[in-house]
């Protein structure tokens, strides 16, 4: 495949995954919003499960870094 082409595809693909993230912000926020409420009442309970945090953290980052277009 020609330098030319292989810009073009790389093109098409990063506006497609733009166009789907534009598409389904508003479901990333509310999972962002709803990790963060579970987040909180972990830090807040008497025995927080470290292991549950943590996979929670992950995708806290991971969703943000969706929103921030960094993957």
């Amino acid at each position: 495949m020609s330098i030319f082409k292989k810009l073009i595809a790389k093109t098409s693909r990063e506006e497609d995954r733009q166009r789907y993230i534009d598409k389904n912000r508003t479901s990333y926020l509310e999972e962002l919003a709803q990790i963060n409420d579970n987040i909180q009442q972990l830090k807040d309970s008497l025995n927080p499960s470290q292991t549950r945090l943590n996979i929670l953290l992950r995708r806290k980052e991971r969703i943000e870094a969706i929103l921030a277009n960094k993957i």
